[in-house]
């Protein structure tokens, strides 16, 4: 349906222009160039054309202009007969253009500081933003996004618009499991963290040149996996891991001291195993986004039946690793209290607390965009209701979820009550070991690749 997409392109880039002239003149607006300003303004253009894509595609079904002339002519009235016809899709533009102009003019304001602050070489100085990489995240309160961003020094940065304490962190951990002598050395990242924002330093994604490189790099993820199995992480996905040669770095971990939570009955025996993380693939899933599946991508990029591979060597190398971590924190006694200090500080920071996957709330964000159920507030806020009633969710996390679904953004909850007891007995780290045996290295689904 090329004539659908061309007239939501149509409909929306008014709208776009007149988001950014609302913007213009904020201050340090200059700091951006026209390729970030591009940028920032597809990020908002994209979410528009996304609502109205599924009303438009309906009214092209309904109505085919005959000539390539007569839609250009009719593309006005019809615009305008679509936002009359359908209430629903005005009311959530004006809400993307409210938030994404108070997303941007929060992240000049934040960007301002920083970039003026930075060391450049020698001498302190301003950078101007070169260049912005959107969507990298869910867009919660408002559209925000996490992005990248490059600097006209050539630094690149990720800008996450929360609090970035979890990671501060947990790159404190890994400084001081390198400084007590590990016997592999873990990359920690820059970050600098703010009450509602935060920067880290960008690490570019490289494969790792040989087979040594390769089996140091699962070493330090299974090492890494024990870490955050002990501080109990969840949603630990693929997106979340940066492979940079031989070091893997998780760039979001928001969701570790995650507390105890209603699950579903299917899912309530993953609550208490290694497999709550998310680095874990499930047993004959195809293309999966667990961590640890995309770290199979490294081995001499091989691949086999359309299922990422874990060859059998690299998996022993996963629970080398794991073992390792689980010696080196129970060796020494000092190692132990130091940790408890460290997950008190951590548990003082405002944590995310996952009630569903986000995969979930995207595919009813976007059912809701059906023109059927555009007509009326009601009807789209009684879908939305629907969906949201459908699980074990209290009635206050319901209207929570449904508020959020309604103004297009994904839901997403925080907290700082989390509180959690660090469990290294023997048995629970074998148990999660078998697991990670069971579902990486000896399965059907996960076989060593050709000539490996």
């Amino acid at each position: 349906m090329k004539n659908a997409f061309w007239l939501t392109a149509r409909l929306a880039e008014p709208v776009v222009c007149f988001a950014w002239n609302g913007i213009e003149q904020l201050k340090h607006i200059e700091m951006l160039s026209t390729e970030a300003r591009g940028a920032l303004c597809n990020l908002l253009r994209a979410r528009l054309e996304w609502s109205a894509n599924p009303i438009v595609t309906s009214t092209f079904r309904r109505k085919r202009a005959s000539t390539a002339r007569q839609r250009s002519a009719k593309t006005i009235n019809q615009g305008e007969e679509l936002l009359a016809s359908y209430p629903g899709i005005c009311r959530l533009w004006t809400l993307y253009v409210d938030g994404w102009q108070r997303f941007v003019a929060d992240f000049v304001t934040h960007s301002y500081p920083f970039s003026k602050t930075r060391k450049s070489g020698k001498r302190t100085r301003r950078s101007s933003i070169a260049a912005i990489t959107p969507f990298l995240s869910d867009p919660h309160n408002g559209g925000r996004t996490v992005m990248k961003v490059r600097f006209a020094d050539g630094s690149e940065w990720y800008y996450k618009p929360r609090s970035g304490c979890q990671e501060v962190q947990w790159f404190k951990l890994i400084r001081w499991i390198n400084r007590e002598g590990f016997c592999l050395s873990f990359r920690a990242p820059e970050t600098v963290s703010a009450r509602d924002h935060c920067w880290m330093q960008a690490v570019p994604s490289k494969r790792c040149r040989t087979k040594a490189q390769t089996e140091r790099l699962y070493f330090r993820s299974g090492a890494l996996a024990y870490l955050i199995f002990l501080l109990r992480g969840v949603d630990f996905h693929a997106a979340n891991l940066v492979v940079n040669g031989e070091n893997p770095v998780f760039v979001d971990v928001e969701t570790l001291l995650h507390p105890v939570t209603a699950t579903p009955p299917e899912f309530q025996e993953q609550e208490a195993s290694i497999l709550r993380t998310g680095l874990l693939p499930a047993i004959g899933c195809r293309d999966s986004h667990s961590g640890f599946t995309q770290l199979a991508r490294h081995w001499h990029n091989a691949r086999s039946g359309g299922v990422t591979s874990v060859p059998e060597p690299l998996v022993i190398g996963l629970l080398d690793g794991f073992n390792a971590m689980h010696a080196f924190l129970t060796a020494k006694r000092h190692r132990l209290r130091h940790l408890e200090r460290l997950v008190a500080e951590l548990a003082r920071s405002e944590g995310r607390i996952v009630y569903r996957p986000s995969e979930h709330y995207a595919r009813a964000l976007f059912q809701s965009f059906a023109p059927e159920l555009m007509r009326t507030a009601r009807d789209r806020r009684s879908f939305l209701l629907h969906f949201c009633e459908r699980n074990w969710s209290s009635k206050r996390r319901v209207l929570e979820e449904c508020a959020a679904l309604e103004n297009g953004d994904i839901p997403v909850f925080r907290s700082s009550l989390r509180r959690i007891r660090l469990d290294l007995r023997p048995k629970i780290a074998s148990e999660a070991r078998m697991l990670i045996k069971r579902h990486l290295g000896f399965t059907e689904n996960f076989c060593s690749p050709p000539g490996a």
